[in-house]
């Protein structure tokens, strides 16, 4: 099993978190499929996906909540990965769901992580905030809700 919301791409190289959902099954076929990337993967101790707790904050930054899960998996992932990224520390772990896409940051809005937003306008790109709640309701992320075409 490979859910999408387990599987991290960075450009680069792909980070695979092992969860309940995702097993090194689906991680073997990711890598096998995407031969010429690095595939690394991360237990996933806490939270429900990999990109539930950090995703793409930025072409070379990644998103990440500032809990104990957070800090654990950005830990497992900086000493697997063979590029250097930029963590973006959130200290709300719904926010840390994000999406970078064609240069524009796409993220939770402020008025429901006043916090969180206050990082997000520190970013030197274009964003966009969405009012996520509803997805909330059904432990859905901007991440699991996205489908991304090439």
């Amino acid at each position: 099993a490979l859910p999408i919301c387990d599987v991290l791409f960075t450009g680069k190289e792909f980070f695979i978190g092992l969860s309940e959902r995702t097993n090194q099954k689906g991680a073997d076929f990711l890598a096998s499929t995407f031969s010429q990337h690095p595939v690394h993967t991360v237990e996933v101790k806490h939270g429900l996906h990999l990109k539930s707790l950090l995703s793409m904050g930025g072409p070379e930054s990644i998103s990440v909540a500032d809990t104990l899960a957070g800090r654990d998996l950005w830990q497992k992932m900086t000493r697997a990965a063979t590029c250097q990224y930029e963590a973006i520390w959130v200290p709300d772990e719904l926010a840390a769901n994000c999406l970078f896409i064609n240069g524009t940051l796409i993220h939770r809005a402020s008025a429901e992580f006043p916090r969180s937003g206050k990082i997000f306008e520190g970013i030197n790109c274009p964003r966009i905030e969405l009012v996520g709640s509803e997805l909330s309701k059904v432990d859905g992320c901007l991440t699991c809700s996205s489908l991304l075409i090439p």
